[in-house]
């Protein structure tokens, strides 16, 4: 399980696109929301690169029906020094993720190029956009 150090650090360094999204859902304090993220995931993990924590990600039980998964990750923003290994690293996580639901499926903000960038390599189908708070989301899913 993510340490609290870790946590912590990549909170008050967290990305301004994902800074944006917490915001734009009614999150002022993303140490609090990180923090319940990794307490409430079935597996969560710390990414490292340059020997500090760079991104947190996971996988949450969907509240509603537990067949679906939520996946996240929150992160600095930071480039790792070999993208190939954070998406083999991601791509097994995600692959460990899929025999435990039917989906995985969450929303990403519109405007987070990264994001979207990220769920299309490891998989992920966008979907459909949504409004939350006057803020455009795009949805994205995996059926496994």
């Amino acid at each position: 399980m993510p340490d609290p150090d870790s946590l912590r650090k990549i909170a008050d360094n967290l990305s301004e696109a994902d800074r944006a999204d917490l915001e734009a859902v009614g999150h002022t304090d993303a140490h609090k929301v990180i923090t319940e993220a990794v307490a409430g995931a079935r597996e969560a993990y710390i990414a490292r690169w340059n020997g500090e924590p760079q991104a947190v990600f996971g996988v949450t039980d969907y509240v509603h029906d537990h067949h679906h998964g939520i996946p996240w990750l929150l992160s600095t923003g930071s480039t790792p020094p070999s993208t190939r290994e954070f998406l083999k690293l991601a791509r097994c996580a995600v692959a460990g993720w899929s025999p435990m639901y039917l989906s995985l499926c969450n929303v990403a903000g519109a405007q987070h190029p990264t994001a979207h960038a990220l769920l299309k390599a490891l998989g992920f189908h966008l979907g459909a956009e949504h409004q939350l708070n006057g803020h455009n989301f795009t949805e994205y899913a995996r059926h496994v």
